[in-house]
C-alpha cells in the first residue's frame, strides 16, 4: 500500500520533533562511566589477587601443617609434646592467631596506602 506524501510528511515531523537536540555528549556522564569502568577493571584484578594469596596462604598452611605431623612422628618430641599443660598450648596457639592477625594486616595497610 503507497504512502502519500501527508503521511511522509507527517514522519519527517514526527522525526524532527521527537529527535533529541544536538548537542556536545555529557561530560559528567562520560566521567563517570569511565571511572565505573576503571573501578571494574581494579576490583577485577583484586579479585584475582585476593584468589591468588588464598591459594598460596593455603598452600603455606598445609605444608606447615605436613611438617608438624612428620616432625611429631618421632617418638621422643611426641612424648615431650604430651607432657605440656593444656592451658600453655591454648595460649600459644593463641599468641600465634594474633601473630598472624597482625602480620596480615600489616600487609594489607602498606599493600593499599
Amino acid at each position: 500500500m503507497p504512502k502519500n506524501d501527508g503521511d511522509q510528511a507527517f514522519n519527517l515531523f514526527l522525526v524532527q520533533s521527537l529527535a533529541p537536540p544536538d548537542r556536545l555528549p555529557d561530560q559528567q556522564f562520560l566521567a563517570r562511566v569511565s571511572q565505573q569502568i576503571l573501578l571494574d577493571r581494579l576490583r577485577r584484578r583484586a579479585r584475582a589477587k585476593m584468589f591468588e594469596r588464598l591459594g598460596v596462604e593455603l598452600l603455606s598452611i598445609v605444608a606447615v601443617g605436613c611438617g608438624l605431623v612428620a616432625v611429631g612422628a618421632g617418638s621422643n618430641i611426641a612424648d615431650s609434646a604430651g607432657n605440656i599443660p593444656p592451658v600453655a598450648l591454648v595460649g600459644m596457639v593463641l599468641l600465634f592467631g594474633f601473630w598472624v592477625t597482625l602480620v596480615s594486616r600489616k600487609q594489607r595497610v602498606t599493600r593499599y596506602n
